[in-house]
């Protein structure tokens, strides 16, 4: 019953994360509505990242191999993040 629970928020979560970055990668600007879309992404970036390695074993546990691979490589973009938002993404 949590994992159910678990996997949908963590999938509204991915939705909401793809929206916003195909909105920043399509309109660079510097206006308050990409401040705020961005501030946006990050935290439920950072919300998405703690769900998903609290409860990545559960997850694993009973999955076929291709969706344990999509969870492993999902886990692996979200610590990517986490590194970027740590680091920053300086333009150069």
């Amino acid at each position: 019953m949590q994992i159910d629970f678990v996997k949908r928020w963590l999938s509204r979560i991915l939705v909401a994360l793809t929206v916003t970055a195909v909105y920043l990668y399509g309109y660079p600007s510097a206006t308050i509505s990409y401040f705020v879309v961005d501030l946006f992404h990050v935290a439920i970036g950072i919300v998405l990242t703690s769900l998903l390695f609290f409860y990545i074993v559960r997850l694993l546990r009973h999955e076929s191999l291709l969706a344990r691979l999509g969870w492993i490589s999902l886990a692996v973009g979200a610590l990517l993040g986490i590194v970027l938002i740590k680091i920053g993404t300086p333009l150069r």
